[in-house]
């Protein structure tokens, strides 16, 4: 009955991330706003409610959670399995898929994609709640390997999200790149750190190891464009 539970909660979380995501998506459409000022804007009162509910980790995951985190099939870590599967999915629906070629598109010119008559729309109303849906994930790994919810996970996390995004060769004016590339430069990104810390490299100074990579590989890729 418990582990029953457990699973209707963790289904509502999914689709709650969606739910939220597809409200982003549909603010952009239909009220027209930027979508850097949409999700900081969201993110932020989200945020905000969160340490309204509490400002300290509160409860405890119950027995047997945190093997989502630190659990093992066929001797490959689950949240590893499942971010792989993650990707190669996503990856074969972008290339191969009519709707995953339109997200291309609308990110390379959305004016363009409209007069040729693409659900402009529906594309990015799609896009933000499987953006949503991919954060539910995450959350649930965070707080299994939290073992309790920690209201400030993440907190940190902008940067550390979008970097590994543009190393993998994604433009963030859209219309170029994709998650295979975004996967490399998530290892990528984790190499540096390794060795950061291996060579004793303060935390904060990873930071603003982590900002100039982000700076310089932008400058280049212009450069590269023009």
């Amino acid at each position: 009955m418990a582990t029953r539970r457990w699973c209707c909660v963790l289904a509502g979380v999914i689709v709650l991330g969606a739910l939220l995501g597809a409200i982003n998506g549909a603010c952009i459409v239909l009220l027209r706003v930027h979508p850097l000022i949409v999700t900081l804007g969201t993110g932020a009162a989200l945020q905000g409610l969160t340490l309204l509910y509490s400002s300290h980790p509160p409860g405890k995951v119950p027995d047997g959670f945190d093997e989502i985190a630190y659990g093992r099939l066929f001797d490959i870590p689950i949240g590893a399995s499942v971010a792989v599967l993650l990707v190669l999915l996503t990856a074969i629906f972008l290339r191969y898929a009519p709707f995953g070629r339109y997200i291309f598109a609308v990110g390379g010119d959305e004016s363009a994609a409209r007069l040729m008559g693409l659900p402009r729309d529906r594309v990015i109303v799609f896009v933000y709640a499987f953006s949503g849906f991919c954060c539910a994930l995450t959350a649930i790994f965070l707080v299994a390997r939290f073992g309790v919810g920690q209201p400030y996970a993440g907190y940190n996390f902008t940067l550390g999200s979008i970097t590994p995004v543009v190393i993998g060769g994604t433009w963030l004016a859209g219309g170029k790149g994709g998650v295979l590339g975004t996967l490399l430069g998530v290892y990528l990104i984790g190499l540096i750190y390794n060795v950061l810390n291996y060579v004793g490299i303060p935390t904060n100074w990873q930071l603003v190891v982590q900002g100039l990579i982000v700076i310089l590989v932008y400058v280049e890729k212009r450069k590269a464009i023009q």
